[in-house]
Parts: structure tokens; sequence; C-alpha cells
């Protein structure tokens, strides 16, 4: 596992928002050596040349058009250059880069040919969840980036660019530990505690739900014994992946809980005071789920803590 990174993108689109992802970025180059690309991706406004607004005629129109292309990225690589001047001034490297395309096409594409290691990017909070998640960008980049994404909660006060304890969620697959060495790489940079954190589902009751009276006893004590059994088994190996990590020098321990595992997570990462919460998706097929109310997006919708997502499957 490479310990540090080498190249960060940070998309941005002009906002305070958006801009609020950028302590995190730097945080972590300033650690790792590493090296910012800030990206504006703005779209082609060639359409426009349809609209009743511009001057008549195609070739008054296509001038039009080009200039206002022209206007725009000229301002957008201005605005990023003094942002990059910014970050070199404090050490960082940093530089702007603007692309016409749509937006998470050109994130995405610019993440693949750069050889980029992490995106760090905002979500606009609650309200802006649906714009940048249901169909959109921070929801198109998650789903095919070439690498992990660590998306920002714009939530004012509540986060920091430095975090000192890592919780990560596993769920006792193979799959679901593919969050752990993007985890490690960070709570190395940061030296930071990692938390695994198992949350067994307890479906005790709703499987006395169809249980005829006369058996319930009977299925209860045997539903009791296999989640006592399950809960033995996973807090065995979750113990031995912390031993692990604390071998190699990083300080780690595990808990393991049952409940609703998005609530558990929450309420337990509240009571940790988890700064900074990992866990790996399922891929494309996955991020259906997770778009549609599964584990990754009721916590991001709900946790101010930054999340890292991980392909499960790269």
């Amino acid at each position: 596992m490479t310990l540090g990174y080498h190249h960060l993108l940070a998309p941005l689109d002009g906002s305070e928002l958006a801009e609020q992802a950028l302590p995190h970025a730097q945080a972590i180059a300033q650690r790792a050596g590493a090296r910012i690309t800030l990206l504006q991706v703005i779209p082609n406004v060639a359409a426009l040349a349809q609209e009743p607004a511009l001057p008549p005629g195609r070739l008054t129109a296509a001038l039009y058009t080009q200039t206002l292309q022209s206007q725009w990225q000229e301002q957008a690589l201005a605005a990023l250059e003094q942002t990059a001047q910014s970050l070199a001034d404090q050490g960082v490297m940093a530089q702007a880069a603007v692309v016409v395309a749509h937006p998470p096409d050109g994130i995405l594409d610019y993440a693949q040919t750069q050889a980029v290691d992490l995106i760090v990017m905002s979500t606009h909070g609650r309200s802006g969840l649906a714009r940048w998640v249901y169909g959109s960008v921070a929801a198109r980049v998650v789903q095919a980036a070439p690498c992990p994404v660590l998306l920002i909660r714009t939530v004012a006060g509540q986060t920091t660019p430095a975090p000192r304890k890592i919780l990560v969620t596993l769920d006792g697959s193979g799959l679901s530990t593919r969050a752990l060495p993007e985890a490690e790489r960070l709570a190395r940079l940061f030296k930071a505690e990692i938390v695994l954190l198992h949350v067994v589902a307890d479906s005790y009751e709703q499987k006395l739900r169809h249980v005829p009276p006369s058996l319930a006893p009977e299925v209860a004590a045997y539903t009791s014994n296999m989640l006592e059994r399950r809960i033995a088994q996973v807090t065995v190996e979750q113990e031995g992946i912390a031993a692990d990590l604390q071998a190699r020098g990083v300080a780690a321990r595990s808990a393991v809980l049952t409940g609703d595992p998005v609530q558990t997570i929450l309420d337990y990462a509240a009571s940790e005071s988890v700064e900074l919460i990992a866990m790996a998706t399922h891929g494309r097929s996955g991020m259906a789920r997770m778009l549609h109310g599964s584990v990754a997006e009721r916590v991001l919708h709900d946790t101010p803590c930054p999340l890292l997502l991980v392909h499960a499957t790269a």
C-alpha cells in the first residue's frame, strides 16, 4: 500500500459551498506532499445559440456563444489560479484547470487521464443533496470514479480537515474491507485512530411476527442464540483486523453492535466524536441501492462527518 497521495482532485463550481472541501484537500496534500488540481468543468454553451434572447442570425449567434464560452473559461481559470496561488503561498503544490464538458464526465475523465489518487468534493448539505446525489454530479462521480471519493458535507463548523478518529464500517463481507487501505492511509497521515464498526441487524422481532404463538418461545430462543453466535464470530474477526492494524503501527480498535445499521452508525459516530467515516460501495450495481435509501446515502444525508467512499470492486 502506498502510504501517501500524489495527486488530489478538487472539483469546484465557483461557489463558496464547493470551496468548503478545500481545507480537507489541503490538509491531506500538506501531509502527503501531494499536489492538488483545482478543476472547474463548465458546459458547452453552443446550445444557447438557439435561445431567442440572442442576437438574430446564425453567424452572429455562433460568435456570441463563442465569445461567451471564452469569457466563462477565462474567468473560471483566473479565479482558480488565484485560489491555487493562495494554496501555494501556504506550501501546497496546486494547479488550476478548466475543461468544457458535462460536469460529472469532465471530472471523471480528468481523474482517469491524470492519475488522480483521491477526489475531494463538497455536497451541498441537506437541501442540495437531491441535486448532488440523485442523478447529478456527486452521484455520477461516486458511481464511476477510478479512485476513492471524499465527500464533504457543507455543514458549517462541524467538520475538521485533520481527523483524529476514523470510523470504518464493515458488514462481514470481503468487499466491505476494501475501504480499510484508504482509511489506514489517512490514519497514518493524520496519526488518527481507526475504529472498526460492524452492526449486526437484529431481525428477532420480525421473525416472530409470522410464527404461531405456541412456537414463539422456541423461535425466540433459537434466534437469540444465533444472534449471539453471530456477534461472537464478528467480534473475533474484527479484533483480528484491529490487531493487524496495530501490528503495522496504526491505533485501532473494534466495536460490534446490534440494531438498524444506519441509525447505529450515526449514533455511534456521534457518541465517539468520529471525524471521518469510511465505507465501501458495491460498484455500479450497488450504486442504485446506495442512492435509493440504503446505508451510504442515508449516512451521507444525516452525518456532518466527511464520508470516504471506496469502490468495493476496485
